[in-house]
């Protein structure tokens, strides 16, 4: 892996975060947050069929209908829901997948 593969994984400037949604408690919603209010300065596209917006943000209905592909993805949810996860932002042509499960 070259050194700027791993950085597209520990220095993202763009953030795909798959789960979340704006009910108190939900691990994505949290990921989010911490994001927002830890002082990064990329851009986080927030992904979920359940919910319009998350914390205000406008939520993007699966990876491959984001603007632009992700250096990273970040996937929250139940362990049975991250291999699909996984090969969504494969064949987006995400290439660090980060699993909170």
């Amino acid at each position: 892996m070259t050194v700027r593969n791993l950085e597209k994984l520990f220095k993202p400037r763009r953030i795909a975060l798959l789960g979340g949604c704006d009910r108190p408690g939900n691990l994505g919603r949290q990921v989010l947050r911490n994001l927002l209010n830890g002082g990064f300065e990329g851009v986080v596209y927030p992904v979920s069929r359940e919910c319009e917006a998350i914390q205000g943000i406008a939520t993007y209905t699966d990876v491959g209908s984001l603007p632009k592909v992700p250096d990273l993805a970040i996937v929250c949810g139940p362990a049975p829901s991250v291999p699909a996860a996984v090969e969504r932002c494969g064949e987006a042509g995400i290439f660090g997948v980060l699993i909170l499960s």
